[in-house]
């Protein structure tokens, strides 16, 4: 073989085994040979974060990741998320107006009211000095 298909063959292992991980992860093995028409809401909302995840990307942009999943999908998928983002410490904005995923995957929660950014720390800053009503409200949800 030559160099070139020996590196091709390496590259689509690693990208089967990158994928592999992502689907085992969020619980998604059983539905890999499905068509998107044939997937509900929640599993298109984690194959699309398999997805995303799997390239293994140096920053990630999430908008609303867990928002179509029941409320059993959205507890272990919010955990796994949190782990995983953690653990490879990517650099990630996720835009939410739950306020559990912001507690758990937010480590840094800019609030925004009216399209402006009102407040800006941690979770535990945003409780203990709400700059507003609204965010009061937020994060007592």
């Amino acid at each position: 073989r030559s160099a070139c298909s020996a590196q091709a063959a390496r590259d689509a292992a690693v990208i089967t085994a990158q994928v592999s991980e992502a689907l085992h992860a969020l619980e998604l093995n059983d539905l890999k040979h499905r068509y998107p028409t044939h997937l509900s809401g929640g599993e298109q909302q984690r194959v699309a974060l398999a997805r995303a995840l799997s390239i293994k990307p140096r920053a990630l942009l999430l908008d609303e990741p867990l928002a179509a999943l029941d409320v059993h999908a959205r507890r272990r998928t919010r955990s796994f998320l949190a782990e995983y983002l953690q653990k490879l410490a990517l650099p990630t904005v996720i835009v939410t107006h739950d306020p559990a995923d912001a507690r758990t995957l937010g480590q840094k929660i800019a609030v925004m009211e009216a399209g402006r950014i009102t407040q800006m720390g941690s979770w535990q800053d945003l409780e203990t000095a709400p700059a507003t009503q609204f965010i009061a409200e937020f994060v007592s949800a």
